[in-house]
Order: structure tokens, then C-alpha cells, then sequence
């Protein structure tokens, strides 16, 4: 769930779809029975507070920037 939402702010044109494999990734391991969707509720919902915190922090937000410059320099190369 960190990872979607990491993802999701280094391209926000495919934050549905990281957000829905994260979902449906959780969702078979219930199915699986490894988790109770109260579990996938509590990933959910730490992936998204530690987001907040890990945001407060320069050096991540240094390497989030690194990340979104490198990302769209190897989607601009793929074209």
C-alpha cells in the first residue's frame, strides 16, 4: 500500500490503477487466508500515515523529487 501510494505521486496518471493492485494484492491474501480484511484495512490505513510522516522528512522528499525528474526523463526516452 506505501508503495501504491509512493507510486502514485511519482505519476499521478496511474494512481487508480497502482492503488487497485495494491487493493487486489491484499485481497487474495485474505482470500488466501494469510490476512483478515482487517488487515488489509490496517495496511491501508498505516500506508497513509506514514506517507504523511515520511513527507516531513527533507531527505525523502529530496529522493521523492530525484525519482519524479528520473521517472519522466525515462518516459520522455520511451517515446
Amino acid at each position: 500500500m506505501l508503495m501504491a501510494e509512493i507510486v502514485a505521486i511519482i505519476d499521478p496518471s496511474i494512481a487508480e490503477s497502482t492503488r487497485n493492485y495494491a487493493e487486489a494484492i491484499a485481497k487474495r491474501r485474505e482470500i488466501a487466508g494469510v490476512h483478515y480484511p482487517s488487515d488489509s484495512a490496517a495496511g491501508q490505513y498505516l500506508a497513509r500515515k506514514l506517507l504523511i510522516e515520511l513527507a516531513k522528512i527533507e531527505e525523502f522528499n529530496d529522493i521523492l523529487a530525484a525519482a519524479k525528474t528520473n521517472y519522466r526523463a525515462l518516459m520522455k526516452a520511451a517515446k
